[in-house]
């Protein structure tokens, strides 16, 4: 799966994506790119941002072109997808004091892979995605309206629900507990193909590629479930 198509299910000509580095401690993005799906220069804007092989880069909805900060909860006017993040390496730190390696983080998101196709409420993911560190698995709707259609609470409250039922379905194993602070509206999420660097730093090891692991044409209905 390429990175054109990972892209179309999440940009349209009236929702687009920032795609960038992001600047924390001041809360905007850095090097950064705003991309709609009928822009003529899509792929030349991709090879940029691949270019950027020594930076960390994450990527947000958007409706604003020229907005430059983060986008707040307030500025996502709609949305089609949300993604469960499992931070494997660093649950498995916390419990042992181990560092895993990436082929044992591997199996254990085939393994992750595997049971979600036991479960009715989450087996229609999209793609599963190794960040260099953890896992995100994400799952696609038919588009909503943030406000009008369902609320930021609303929203939250839904996406906490499927935590629960996936750490229920992994309850047995710790390491694949999801990161709940994964649950707004605004999240950020690393774009697939670009290189984890910092955070494989606080590991002590080396940057390496985000890549999708696994990919399937599903598009789920969890959100009327």
């Amino acid at each position: 799966m390429n990175t054109l198509e990972f892209l179309k299910n999440f940009i349209t000509d009236w929702v687009g994506l920032s795609i960038g580095t992001f600047i924390p401690y001041n809360d905007e993005w850095g090097v950064s790119f705003k991309i709609l799906w009928n822009e003529s220069n899509l792929e030349e804007t991709l090879s940029k941002i691949k270019d950027l092989k020594d930076s960390d880069i994450y990527f947000q909805f958007w409706t604003e072109p020229s907005f430059n900060k983060k986008a707040k909860t307030w500025d996502i006017k709609m949305k089609n997808a949300f993604f469960i993040d499992v931070d494997i390496r660093k649950n498995q730190k916390d419990k042992d004091g181990t560092i895993m390696s990436d082929e044992e983080l591997k199996q254990k998101i085939w393994f992750i892979k595997e049971n979600l196709s036991k479960n009715d409420l989450l087996k229609d993911w999209y793609c599963i995605i190794f960040s260099g560190n953890w896992c995100h698995i994400r799952y696609i709707w038919n588009w909503f309206k943030v406000w009008e259609e369902v609320s930021d609470k609303d929203y939250k409250a839904w996406v906490n629900f499927i935590y629960n039922e996936f750490k229920r379905l992994f309850e047995e194993d710790e390491t694949l507990y999801p990161d709940y602070s994964c649950t707004s509206i605004e999240k950020l999420a690393r774009f697939p193909g670009t290189n984890n660097v910092k955070k494989r730093k606080d590991f002590g090891l080396d940057p390496i590629a985000s890549e999708i692991l696994f990919f399937q044409w599903s598009k789920t209905d969890i959100f009327n479930a």
